[in-house]
């Protein structure tokens, strides 16, 4: 970023980023919710958004699946902060090798 750049634009900026990214999903998933009324939402996805389907659902299951792995690999950093906050001498080490 250009040094002039202040803190509040950079915190406004980020904060939109996040907020939109979140957001959107959010009303799309609402508008789905609303839309259909057999309960098979997957079937409601792909009928509203008929001509991008196949690429709407593989952005989202991209998505999902780069965000669970985030979620395991923050999970299992906290587990360990833990397990060392607890246990001073424990050290995490790799398995042995198959």
């Amino acid at each position: 970023m250009p040094r002039r750049t202040g803190s509040r634009p950079a915190f406004w900026a980020s904060y939109t980023g996040c907020s939109i990214g979140s957001i959107l999903p959010m009303i799309l998933g609402a508008m789905i919710g609303l839309a259909v009324t057999g309960g098979d939402v997957v079937q409601g996805l792909t009928k509203m958004t008929s001509g991008i389907s196949v690429l709407v659902v593989v952005v989202f299951s991209i998505g999902i699946a780069a965000t669970n792995a985030m979620n395991l690999y923050c999970g299992t950093l906290s587990t360990l902060t833990v397990g060392q906050t607890l246990m001073p001498r424990f050290s995490p080490r790799p398995g042995p090798e198959p």
